[in-house]
């Protein structure tokens, strides 16, 4: 866009500078000739006022005028005078030069159409240039639809056809698409967060302008229009395979198909030929990475395929490390995940699955967990309120008979299974005598009719004593409270 600058340094039209040459770099989109007193009403923001003087008060009324005229947000003033009329006072000059308000002296014998067609033929060449760039993205994007490219190479191809980066996120920060990284967000950035319709998610795009220059809004709505029929075809498409995969999945698990047709839809989706495929199973803190995964943003272009049974999302992929590491960055780090060893003839995927689920009971958020056989905990529950059911079951009526007669026997079975049954160690931590210590134990034995002296008692007590502790259940029972019984 053309600025007050660039019209004074057009010797044709015959302009100089009284005052406000600071403000410059003003950009003019239009002129307007007011000779009235209150010009203000006729100009605003980015247009260049002409007059030859009439409205102009006497000095002493002029600073109330300029003041008016600069509050308007017109880009300056341009006075070819008459004669007859007042000229600016030093008041006035001075005004200007503080506000960094150009005010600009012509001849009288100015053509202000001159000076229009200027403004106006720069304008049009603008919005043509404007015109121009929309048609070159829609163009860009036909094209690229025509060739059947996916996603993000669609939208690269549009932003380089214009000379635009962009960035596009998942609302848990995970790069959906972009044409490269970005360190810095300077003027030339324009971040926008957009919710399509249809679509159960938001996203943040950022659009970079390589010049470093504000990006133009046809140009930037443009593109924003893009995105937005992109992520609404992507989760048609999603759902229209999340079936699919489902059943694919269930086959897989239940023996029906074979592991290759899983190789092969990875294969189909762009990913590389996987050598050998492990399961996962993963949990989410948060309830998980969208209320609809099949279409979660975190998911798309992930190598993997899976699908939701009951509260876990059972997934498929590629044993590669660097395959394996893609698929945990983009379930988030909210994602709490159980990894399978190599699906083998000798592993098969049912086998892999149960891995899976056993290896994800161990696992922190952000940190996936490899089966092993030190990861083997099946036998105590994962869910809090199934751990809840056992200890209420095995412990409950120890709980119950300490809150009627005011003993100590849960306390007492807690630290006695804690010190590995060795009585002196136990009786030293509750503070009594070991006989007392023993009398307890048969008072246990008695209620619940498991004796913790004996093997089978011990395993069963010990179970139902860490499943209390993983159910949060154990608190305020092993509380001691003043005046208990020793009994």
């Amino acid at each position: 866009m053309i600025d007050v600058d660039a019209l004074v340094a057009d010797g044709t039209l015959g302009l100089t500078f009284i005052a406000g040459r600071a403000g410059a770099i003003r950009p003019v989109s239009w002129v307007h000739v007011v000779d009235l007193e209150d010009p203000w009403n006729w100009v605003g923001p980015g247009d260049l006022l002409l007059t030859t003087g009439p409205g102009i008060p006497p000095v002493d009324g002029q600073a109330e005028w300029l003041t008016a005229l600069i509050t308007s947000g017109a880009s300056g003033l341009v006075v070819a005078p008459r004669p007859g009329v007042y000229a600016l006072g030093a008041d006035a000059v001075a005004l200007a030069d503080a506000a960094s308000f150009p005010v600009m002296a012509a001849g009288f014998d100015l053509k202000f159409v001159d000076l229009a067609r200027r403004v106006i033929d720069d304008t049009l060449r603008r919005e043509g240039r404007r015109l121009a760039t929309v048609h070159r993205v829609y163009d860009s994007y036909s094209a690229s639809l025509a060739r059947q490219e996916p996603l993000e190479e669609r939208l690269r191809g549009v932003c380089g056809s214009v000379g635009l980066g962009f960035e596009l996120f998942a609302e848990a920060g995970v790069r959906i698409a972009a044409t490269g990284r970005y360190s810095s967000l300077g003027a030339g950035t324009t971040i926008r967060t957009l919710e399509p319709p249809i679509t159960p998610f938001r996203v943040e795009l950022r659009l970079h302008s390589r010049d470093g220059e504000r990006i133009d809004p046809a140009l930037e709505h443009s593109f924003m229009t893009i995105v937005v029929l992109e992520l609404q075809q992507r989760v048609r498409d999603r759902r229209a395979g999340a079936s699919a995969a489902r059943y694919l999945v269930e086959d897989l698990i239940s023996g029906i198909r074979p592991v290759s047709d899983a190789v092969a839809a990875l294969t189909e989706g762009s990913h590389p030929s996987p050598v050998s495929l492990l399961a996962a199973v993963a949990r989410w803190r948060s309830g998980g990475p969208s209320s609809d995964p099949a279409v979660a943003p975190n998911l798309w272009n992930a190598p993997f395929i899976g699908a939701w049974q009951e509260d876990t999302f059972v997934m498929f992929l590629d044993a590669a490390t660097e395959a394996r590491d893609d698929v945990m960055a983009k379930l988030g780090a909210d994602a709490v995940v159980g990894l399978s060893e190599p699906i083998t003839s000798l592993n098969p995927p049912a086998e892999a699955v149960r891995q899976a689920s056993i290896a994800v009971n161990s696992a922190i958020p952000g940190v996936p967990q490899v089966f092993s056989a030190g990861a083997v905990t099946s036998i105590i529950p994962a869910a809090p309120r199934e751990c809840q059911i056992l200890a209420e079951h095995y412990l409950g009526p120890l709980r119950a008979y300490d809150a009627q007669q005011g003993t100590m026997l849960l306390a007492t079975l807690d630290s006695y299974l804690r010190n590995d049954r060795a009585g002196t160690a136990a009786a030293a931590e509750l503070h009594i005598h070991r006989h007392t210590l023993m009398y307890r134990l048969g008072s246990i034995s008695r209620i619940t009719g498991f004796d913790p002296t004996t093997s089978a008692g011990t395993a069963m007590f010990w179970v139902a004593l860490q499943a209390a502790e993983r159910a949060d259940w154990l608190q305020p029972a092993l509380a001691l409270s003043p005046g208990t019984s020793p009994h």
